[in-house]
């Protein structure tokens, strides 16, 4: 059986968050996920649900992952951002 994991992805590029995706269910989770691309969907998304992870890539258009962390700030609950830098695709904790 698979564990559940919810997931919301902070990326401008659809294949990346496939990638990760395929990775996370490879890794045995069963995922329900969003992918958002802007602060005010960002927004939206943390209000309206509360996620496992959050995987943020480190720079998109008009958006970062600090002005996200930034974001994390003002919600009552405690998440870790992992932001992926390609091309070597290594999930890394900011600090």
């Amino acid at each position: 059986m698979s564990d559940p994991l919810t997931v919301l992805m902070v990326e401008d590029s659809e294949d990346d968050a496939l990638l990760v995706l395929r990775e996370l269910r490879r890794g045995g989770f069963e995922v329900t996920w969003e992918r958002v691309q802007t602060a005010n969907a960002l927004r939206t998304a943390l209000v309206n649900r509360r996620w496992d992870v959050i995987i943020s890539d480190y720079r998109l258009p008009g958006f970062d992952a600090r002005a996200a962390l930034a974001l994390f700030s003002k919600v009552s609950w405690i998440y870790r951002l992992l932001w992926c830098r390609a091309p070597s695709a290594k999930l890394q904790p900011l600090p």
